[in-house]
């Protein structure tokens, strides 16, 4: 069973409100959904006044798992909880949308440039999807060996060459850079650089810069979800924790940032002025 944690704090406008806050205790209720074979717990805390009950929290998880879907602004340090937090699904939701726009922008290959920046060498296997769109593909990590091993192997295989660099390397991209992780140090990307990512970089980034990916919420689970919990991340634990691979198979609509919404052509125009 999904566990979801959504806290209200009430703001006190006037005095009796006030009052009433230091009288009436944090006020916490329990809601269960049931939907496709899935059962999903809601813990609605109101907090009227100071610090957050997690014993009281707790005590409505008794039996269930101690990681529990919430906002990232939750602190739960020295609590029995854990925060739910797995990139997989929108790691997934990046590369669907990448192999359909690029389908669609149709970009020479020997005239586009990828640089598929993967510091830890976490995600390799999207590696021999992107050499469909181009003749050019770099990789840019922090574990040089490991992705030399792979170049190597490939070239094996496929008969085309890749080009490794350090993270340490200050190395120009241009064309499309694709990073699975959040990136934390800065790249010298140009203005015309399509970046896809799936956190806001911690770092400069100059460029169009994606981080998001738009898609219709599956039918099946709409009953299992309520207003406040985000889809994206709902999802991600049903594929994570609940293992259903099917939603690895949505292809999103379109793609944003916390600036601006990209449609399919504005996107395209993007890719196209980049290589």
């Amino acid at each position: 069973m999904l566990t979801v944690l959504n806290v209200e704090k009430q703001t006190s406008k006037n005095l009796k409100n006030k009052i009433s806050s230091l009288i009436i205790r944090d006020k916490i209720d329990g809601e269960i959904k049931d939907a496709a074979g899935i059962s999903v717990l809601y813990i609605n805390y109101c907090l009227r006044r100071g610090n957050i009950n997690f014993e009281k929290i707790y005590n409505e998880c008794i039996g269930r798992t101690k990681t529990i879907l919430c906002s990232e602004d939750l602190n739960l340090f020295n609590t029995r909880f854990k925060r739910f937090n797995d990139n997989s699904f929108k790691i997934k939701m990046m590369e669907n949308y990448i192999r359909c726009i690029l389908d669609k922008a149709d970009p020479d290959p020997a005239g586009t440039i990828i640089t598929y920046y993967d510091k830890k060498a976490e995600h390799p296997g999207f590696i021999t999807d992107l050499l469909k769109y181009t003749s050019n593909l770099n990789i840019l990590t922090e574990m040089p060996k490991f992705y030399e091993n792979e170049a190597a192997r490939i070239n094996n295989e496929y008969g085309v060459n890749i080009s490794v660099y350090d993270c340490k390397e200050s190395i120009s991209l241009k064309g499309i850079v694709v990073s699975p992780d959040e990136i934390n140090i800065p790249l010298r990307t140009t203005g015309m650089t399509v970046v896809f990512t799936t956190e806001e970089p911690k770092a400069t980034v100059p460029g169009t810069v994606i981080t998001d990916y738009k898609f219709i919420f599956p039918d099946e689970y709409k009953e299992l979800i309520d207003e406040k919990t985000d889809k994206t991340y709902f999802l991600s634990a049903l594929y994570s924790i609940y293992g259903i691979e099917k939603l690895g198979d949505i292809i999103p609509f379109c793609c944003k940032n916390k600036y601006e919404s990209y449609t399919e052509d504005h996107l395209i125009k993007c890719i196209l002025a980049s290589v």
